[in-house]
């Protein structure tokens, strides 16, 4: 399922503009109708990686693979795990 040309338009604005939370509420409005809309879900994961919500993001990125396995959101969820695998919480345990 496709996203609509024009959620799809605002949450990208909002994404850009750095209004990660409005996005992530629009997205999730959107969701609440059309849960297997593949294409909002990574959308939502997108903001929420902005975000730095790991958790959500990795959330929302497997929902979207499991709707979509070809989907963009396998790629972003493997950065996530790169990212998290670099993190060394030792060196923040001083």
């Amino acid at each position: 399922m496709k996203i609509s040309t024009e959620i799809k338009q605002q949450a990208q604005e909002l994404i850009k503009a750095g209004s990660l939370a409005k996005a992530v509420e629009v997205l999730t409005e959107h969701l609440q109708q059309n849960e297997e809309c593949d294409e909002a879900w990574f959308m939502l994961g997108n903001a929420y990686r902005k975000s730095e919500d790991w958790k959500n993001a990795m959330d929302s990125y497997a929902k979207a693979m499991e709707i979509n396995p070809e989907s963009p959101a396998k790629d972003a969820y493997n950065m996530i795990v790169e990212i998290l695998n670099f993190y060394d919480i030792q060196r923040y345990n001083v």
